[in-house]
């Protein structure tokens, strides 16, 4: 017993010593999960096209895997018109801006969506031609089309699309009524051809501006964006532009002045959306997405002057299982006089990326959230680069966890950012860690091996000979 006596505390002075190797061991072994931030490089500039000064901005992003994607925009062309426009990524490097099919048409590019690689889908509205557009690229060639269909109505524009990996799209927008006012529009694509713009109307017959569309494969797509009375939600069935099955989401503040702006869903009833709270800086400004604000705002407002988002919140709000949650605030960066979240991105149900633009000390600044599991942080701001004198972001798009694009304008034009995957968590494993320690009561060293997972500690030289030399039936220490 003498032996038990003398030995008991080095063994168990080794066994504590185990214990903390086994913790860093396993630690190093497994991982919790995987933060959903992203890790946003600095905005770089994306070269306006040729002859083609920077007066220009990317309004919407599409990504099939991590650094490959496709922005759209508009570039002025320095009198009077605008002309839609488009930049690549590949493997993260952005070509310079280019007119979409050379000038074929003026107008704004608002939309793009991607079903694989340079296949896309871009929509907006054409400046020239009172009538919205779709327009699928493939690998280099456009086929234009100028939609129509909406008799009694004035200058439709589709604000976002949303396509399926089978190549079908459907896009959501807003048009304005000869008799009610503003109206929600939506058209699809389908077997290589653009259907008639469709106008949605609310059961009440109340007009519904629609900003953003998600669609998931197999399914039908939801749409978002506000009417007079706040948030809107609206779905459709598989193949249809028919919205319907509104449904009114009540901001954090209860304020009729708030709008959904943008939506992700990463399966048939699981989605998440953002939006804003409060007015843009001119009247009806709150019924506008927030991409086009400071320039519908121009005619009243100094563009050099005005920050769209000063005293702006945000919020978001997620369906899981085919029912929409309370929405929750986005809560801004504490140095922030107010944030306006514009585009949302999701890589599963509750992981989302938020991007918009926050106000700092009069200065307008890129901002982005993370929603992960459900749970949103506070934003972050993106680093201002010394060539830009303020940053607006637009839009975003994620394939996977942390692997996302965002792009926008700054004071030298259109700017993006991109940031790469983040590491995935390691499967937790069965791991031996061999410790070697030298035990004070007789200098001999002891070789302790740790099996990981289990946290089982065996010694295998000196205890197990001790325990032999001693009892057939060693005894259980008390």
């Amino acid at each position: 017993m003498r032996f038990f006596e003398s030995k008991w505390p080095a063994f168990l002075s080794v066994m504590i010593l185990a214990t903390s190797t086994l913790s860093v061991a396993t630690a190093s072994a497994t991982s919790t999960a995987t933060p959903n931030a992203p890790a946003f490089t600095p905005a770089v500039t994306v070269a306006p096209p040729a002859n083609f000064d920077n007066y220009n901005q990317l309004t919407s992003v599409s990504c099939w895997s991590p650094g490959n994607c496709m922005a759209v925009g508009w570039q002025y062309d320095g009198e009077s018109l605008e002309y839609p426009s488009y930049a690549i990524e590949t493997s993260g490097q952005w070509s310079a801006s280019q007119i979409i099919d050379s000038s074929s048409f003026s107008g704004l590019a608002l939309g793009v969506s991607c079903w694989a690689a340079n296949q896309c889908a871009v929509v907006g509205g054409g400046a020239g031609t009172t009538t919205a557009f779709g327009i699928i690229y493939n690998a280099g060639s456009w086929t234009n089309t100028l939609l129509s269909g909406l008799s009694g109505y004035s200058s439709p524009s589709l604000q976002s699309v949303s396509c399926r990996s089978d190549g079908s799209c459907v896009a959501v927008g807003l048009a304005t009524s000869l008799t009610s006012g503003g109206n929600g529009i939506a058209a699809t694509f389908s077997q290589g051809s653009w259907s008639a713009l469709t106008p949605t109307s609310l059961p009440d017959g109340d007009g519904a501006y629609l900003y953003g569309v998600s669609c998931v494969n197999d399914a039908g797509c939801t749409a978002v964006g506000g009417y007079e009375l706040g948030p809107l939600v609206m779905t459709a069935s598989l193949g249809s532009a028919e919205f319907s099955n509104a449904q009114a989401v009540t901001d954090p503040t209860n304020n009729p002045v708030a709008r959904l702006l943008s939506v992700s869903c990463t399966a048939d009833g699981d989605c998440t959306a953002i939006g804003s709270v409060g007015t843009y800086g001119c009247n009806g400004a709150q019924l506008l997405g927030a991409a086009t604000i400071k320039f519908a705002c121009a005619a009243t407002l100094h563009s050099n002057n005005f920050d769209f988002v000063n005293n702006i919140t945000g919020f978001a709000v997620d369906e899981s299982t085919g029912v929409w949650k309370s929405s929750v605030p986005i809560t801004q960066n504490a140095a922030a006089s107010g944030s306006g979240p514009t585009s949302v991105s999701c890589t599963s149900p509750g992981n989302c990326v938020e991007v918009g633009t926050t106000l700092v000390n009069n200065v307008d600044l890129g901002a982005f959230a993370t929603e992960t599991d459900g749970v949103w942080n506070t934003e972050s701001l993106l680093v201002l680069p010394s060539s830009e004198n303020y940053l607006y972001l637009n839009a975003v798009s994620c394939t996977q966890v942390g692997a996302c694009t965002a792009v926008g304008w700054g004071s030298s034009g259109s700017i993006a950012t991109s940031s790469p995957p983040n590491a995935s968590p390691t499967t937790p494993t069965t791991t031996a860690v061999v410790v070697t320690a030298t035990l004070a009561a007789t200098g001999n060293n002891e070789t302790l091996l740790l099996l990981g997972s289990l946290g089982l500690i065996l010694a295998s030289t000196s205890l197990l000979a001790w325990k032999r030399s001693r009892s057939p039936k060693p005894r259980v220490a008390r």
